[in-house]
C-alpha cells in the first residue's frame, strides 16, 4: 500500500482528502503545517507528498525547498510532490515547477482529478 503525506492547515480539507484517499486504497498520514510536514517526511519518507502552499509558519514552497536540501544532503530518494492549493498565479506555478513539483492542482478540484494525477505518478 502506497503512503501519502497530506499537508494542509485546513482541518476540513485534511479530513476530506484523507477520507477520500483512504477509501481509494492509500495509507494517508496528515500534517497541519509545513514544519510538521517536513518532520514527517524525514521520519517516514512517504511515497508521495500532497501539500498546500499557503500555511502559517513554513509555507509549502519553503517546505519543498527544505525537502530538496535534505534529499541532496542525505542522498534520500526523490519523493513525488503535488501542490494542491487555491493559489493560481503563473508565478506560483513557475516556482512550483522550479522546485521540482510533479503537479500543481488548483482548489476547488474534483477528486477524480486528484486521483488521476496520483495514479500517473505511481
Amino acid at each position: 500500500m502506497k503512503t501519502i503525506l497530506l499537508i494542509d492547515d485546513s482541518k476540513d480539507n485534511r479530513e476530506d482528502f484523507c477520507e477520500i484517499l483512504e477509501v481509494s486504497g492509500y495509507c494517508v498520514i496528515a500534517a497541519d503545517n509545513g514544519t510538521s510536514g517536513l518532520q514527517k517526511v524525514k521520519e517516514m519518507e512517504p511515497d508521495l507528498i500532497l501539500s498546500d502552499i499557503q500555511m502559517a509558519g513554513m509555507n509549502g514552497f519553503e517546505m519543498k525547498e527544505k525537502i530538496n536540501e535534505w534529499q541532496a544532503k542525505t542522498g534520500s530518494r526523490n519523493i513525488p510532490f503535488i501542490f494542491l492549493t487555491a493559489c493560481s498565479s503563473i508565478q506560483e506555478k513557475q516556482k512550483a515547477a522550479e522546485l521540482g513539483a510533479n503537479a500543481y492542482l488548483t482548489k476547488p478540484i474534483e477528486i477524480n482529478t486528484i486521483l488521476e494525477t496520483i495514479e500517473t505518478i505511481f
